[in-house]
């Protein structure tokens, strides 16, 4: 009886233990399951703030520079040059920073085609974005925070506007790039020595040659080295002080001694050089250099970021990982608005830049459907691209105040005065014959801003209109040592020696037309393009070429003075016999003659210009008889009468050139 209650109890406790093992096994296993739900759920938010947010980001990146700022893209390399050739290297590297500058000569050629230079400086963000990440030890629940020098860098692309024109820093719109690549590299570089004077050897190093090939960027890379304190490292006061000291007297002394080297180089300007400075005429607009600033002001205080949990050590629910959750996302969202409401999105800039490209390749048409249906009134550039297509197109008697004549001043929220010189002057005065003009300006805005592939695209035209070849050569030689405008060059070194090949060349038969019928001589323009032109043209008598007299009939009617209409109608209907006069033609004359009181003889459309006028001025007298302004009779006959001459004539006033 006892052996069986001992037998009894021995099965017992075998059956308990068995238990309390299958249990544990149990509590184990969910053990394990919890654990492998909580490292999948910290993964997932790894994925959301180290690579889904970046990636949101860099795709809105490539938004905004290859789709929303294609134009500009192409724009900033066609003011841009780079050259294979040492003499080139050499005057790039003239002062501190040329190297630099001369990188980002080389990176800005591929905006030629606008989504490859895009993605270039995309990849070049997430290159600093990760190096940002390593050099910081950043943990991922803040991963966000490294996007903010990225988006800097985005911010100081897209919003230049007018500032393309004048800018004086060599390659700028990829030096900042690859300027800050660098000095987050030497940072990284410097973040892992652990020797004390290795580590003073390098910052010596870096800040010498690094400040040699770029600027600027290398004394902010040796400060930020000096502050950085790498989180897996302890550093006493005396060697932080040391590192400190260091690199003050590094900052301080090497621009000083390097200027001694320099003749190029202004003492006041030592310790900025290739830092961006927005300098116009004015004043300096410091407001446009803050992304670079940030740019300098984040890498030092990243430094700084104290210790936080990583998400492995996070429970998935707890409120800390969805705070930084929410940090990242909010984080993402500011530097997104941030550049959005940095970009410069004026409507005519964008539209400057595509009619300037479509006239560069006589695309007539797309340049005049470039100019319609835009939200506001075009700027005198725009009026004077727009007008060189119609005329091109043939049919600008018929066509030109169908479309909005009434202008505007350039869109310029800064200290930078806008000048047509600038912005245009080249390509209009080669456009309108006016040959000299053309080349004086090309060779003014290059000593003054550097010359660039668009003047010289323009010099090599001029110089073959003017059959001065030897010249033409020297230009072309010039592109032929270009990436993507080889091709083109070579194109127009068989037109040299070649004058009927010029002559009868598309983009070119007009412009000799004019070319030849001008004295080559330079006149003064005073800096203004469009008086001088409407001067020109409009006190010139021409019977000699139809084209040209058809556009100094369309300067007088223009400028709005009978005197310097009525000889050029006369000559226009001689040149044009048995011709249908153009309806904008007719609606002048007929105008002009009842406010001259003058009768003539001219079979005038009873329909289009008699019964069409004479309901213009009866519905513009009864409103300015019930007592509107002229302005809101303008505006209330405009879409009945916008089209006609005399529309423009009355309504059309307070033009601004500039």
């Amino acid at each position: 009886m006892n052996s069986q209650k001992k037998w009894n109890s021995n099965v017992d406790k075998t059956i308990i233990n068995k238990k309390k093992a299958s249990t544990k096994k149990i509590q184990q296993s969910n053990g394990i399951k919890k654990e492998q739900t909580s490292t999948k759920c910290n993964k997932s938010y790894t994925l959301i703030t180290s690579f889904i947010l970046p990636f949101l980001f860099a795709l809105y990146a490539f938004y905004m520079l290859a789709i929303k700022n294609s134009d500009v893209l192409y724009s900033v390399q066609e003011h841009s040059i780079f050259l294979f050739s040492t003499e080139f290297f050499k005057s790039m590297t003239a002062i501190p920073g040329g190297i630099l500058s001369w990188m980002g000569c080389f990176l800005i050629q591929f905006f030629n085609t606008p989504w490859i230079g895009s993605l270039i400086l995309i990849v070049l963000w997430a290159l600093i974005y990760y190096i940002t990440l390593k050099t910081y030890r950043i943990k991922s629940t803040l991963s966000v925070t490294a996007l903010i020098i990225p988006a800097s860098l985005l911010c100081s692309v897209i919003f230049t506007g007018y500032w393309l024109y004048y800018m004086k820093i060599p390659g700028y719109y990829g030096s900042g790039s690859i300027g800050t690549l660098f000095m987050m590299l030497a940072i990284f570089i410097a973040s892992r020595i652990r020797n004390k004077w290795i580590w003073m050897a390098w910052d010596i190093l870096w800040t010498i040659l690094g400040y040699i090939a770029f600027g600027w960027y290398a004394l902010v890379g040796s400060l930020v080295m000096a502050i950085n304190k790498p989180k897996d490292e302890t550093l006493t006061k005396s060697m932080y002080l040391q590192r400190i000291i260091v690199s003050a007297c590094l900052i301080i002394f090497t621009p000083l001694i390097t200027y001694h080297f320099y003749t190029q180089m202004r003492l006041e300007e030592a310790w900025i050089v290739a830092m961006p400075v927005f300098a116009g005429e004015e004043a300096t607009n410091w407001a446009k250099s803050v992304p670079f600033i940030i740019i300098a002001i984040t890498a030092a205080l990243l430094s700084f970021i104290p210790s936080h949990a990583a998400w492995e050590e996070l429970d998935r629910k707890s409120k800390a990982a969805r705070f930084y959750v929410f940090v990242n996302i909010i984080i993402c969202v500011v530097l997104c608005t941030y550049t959005w409401k940095s970009n410069f999105d004026d409507y005519n800039y964008h539209c400057e830049l595509r009619v300037h490209k479509a006239i560069d390749e006589s695309r007539w048409r797309d340049a005049i459907d470039e100019t319609t249906n835009a939200p506001c009134h075009p700027t005198r550039s725009i009026f004077m691209l727009r007008n060189i297509a119609l005329m091109n197109e043939g049919n600008i008697g018929n066509t030109l105040f169908h479309y909005d004549n009434k202008t505007i001043l350039p869109y310029s929220p800064d200290s930078l005065p806008v000048h047509m010189l600038q912005v245009n002057a080249p390509l209009t005065y080669m456009n309108y014959g006016r040959i000299n003009f053309a080349i004086r300006w090309c060779i003014e805005n290059g000593v003054e801003n550097r010359f660039n592939i668009s003047e010289y695209k323009t010099l090599i035209r001029c110089s073959l209109i003017a059959h001065e070849y030897e010249a033409a050569q020297k230009y072309i030689n010039i592109l032929k040592q270009t990436l993507f405008y080889k091709d083109w060059a070579e194109h127009y070194e068989t037109m040299i020696g070649d004058s009927v090949k010029i002559a009868n060349a598309p983009e070119f038969k007009n412009i000799c037309e004019l070319y030849k019928h001008f004295t080559d001589v330079i006149d003064g323009d005073e800096g203004l393009i469009e008086p001088y032109l409407m001067g020109w043209f409009g006190n010139t008598q021409n019977k000699k070429s139809k084209y040209l007299q058809e556009l100094t009939l369309i300067f007088a009617m223009l400028s709005k003075e009978s005197k310097l209409f009525w000889p050029k109608f006369a000559l226009y209907d001689y040149l044009h016999k048995n011709e249908e006069t153009p309806i904008h033609y007719q609606e002048a004359a007929y105008l002009y003659s009842i406010l001259d009181n003058i009768k003539i003889s001219y079979p005038f459309d009873q329909n289009k210009i008699i019964n069409r006028y004479e309901s213009f001025a009866q519905i513009t007298r009864s409103m300015l008889d019930q007592g509107m302004t002229e302005a809101q009779v303008g505006e209330a006959t405009k879409d009945l009468y916008g089209d006609t001459f005399w529309w423009f004539y009355f309504f059309v006033s307070d033009i601004e050139t500039y």
